[in-house]
């Protein structure tokens, strides 16, 4: 058996660079890369997993709860809900939330962390972004800051064998805003439905008003976390299909681009079957 050893990764796969076992002599790893037909792990199986998104009930004394009242959901009581800080949407979610990173495997920077989670009343979903060593740009004369934005896929029917969008693929672009929000001019945090290339079909419109989105300034980054309430999301029906399909990509102007996994090389902002596999998980514990 071949020990522990180091692996590179391509656009093409995984392949052993040094092996490290007693037994066999030292590989030549430029010989072994150059000559090697295929690889010994093909970049497909990155999406033969499956995530688990954990299930959260929005607390009945958050602004969200209007938009969990008229999905019909029960929420906690107000005593039960914890505080909240002036600039949070709904009570920050911890670790456990936490969605994978494997932005390195692409070679991508790693500079954010993301967390989501599920109820009948829609997705939760929030970013940090840490690193920045200088002041945001002002955004532009659209509105949008140049560069800074979260960008999040979902399919609500988990469709592995689509390559082009269906009405349940969705495209959300999220924007932190303004940090001088008491300056002329300045903008709060916004969110909005955007198009997939190439999609065969398209969901339901969503207007801006429809997507709270909250954020927060720190000196090297900042805190964004928005609401996607189920009337926003086409075909969003959990107890019926508990999987979808997932993938973000956080973008800074000072820090490049973090998609959740991959490289430029792969199209993962037109084709659903490179997001993630993501199961609704029920346990509340």
């Amino acid at each position: 058996m071949v020990g522990a050893g180091e692996w590179v990764f391509s656009d093409v796969g995984f392949f052993p660079l040094r092996c490290c076992s007693p037994t066999l002599p030292a590989l030549d790893s430029t010989r072994l890369f150059c000559s090697m037909p295929k690889p010994l792990i093909h970049p497909s199986l990155l999406f033969e997993f499956a995530i688990r998104l954990r299930y959260w009930r929005v607390p009945a004394a958050l602004p969200l709860a209007a938009a969990a009242k008229r999905s019909g959901g029960r929420g906690k009581t107000a005593a039960q809900a914890a505080p909240l800080a002036p600039a949070e949407l709904f009570p920050w979610l911890d670790e456990t939330y936490r969605l994978p990173d494997w932005s390195a495997w692409g070679g991508n920077p790693s500079f954010a962390q993301a967390a989501a989670a599920w109820s009948e009343q829609g997705i939760y979903f929030q970013a940090v972004v840490a690193g920045k060593r200088r002041a945001r740009g002002k955004a532009t004369a659209g509105g949008e800051p140049p560069g800074s934005s979260v960008q999040l896929w979902i399919d609500t029917r988990n469709s592995p064998n689509v390559h082009r969008a269906s009405r349940f693929c969705h495209l959300f672009r999220f924007f932190p805003g303004d940090p001088a929000r008491g300056s002329p001019g300045a903008r709060p945090a916004w969110g909005s439905l955007g198009e997939i290339p190439r999609a065969r079909e398209h969901p339901q419109p969503v207007r801006v008003e429809q997507l709270p989105v909250q954020a927060s300034f720190v000196a090297d980054g900042y805190r964004l976390q928005a609401f996607l309430p189920a009337e926003c999301l086409t075909g969003y029906l959990p107890q019926e299909f508990d999987r979808i399909r997932l993938f973000y990509e956080i973008t800074d102007e000072d820090l490049g681009q973090q998609p959740q996994s991959l490289g430029s090389g792969y199209r993962y902002n037109e084709d659903p079957s490179l997001w993630i596999e993501t199961q609704l998980d029920r346990d509340q514990s």
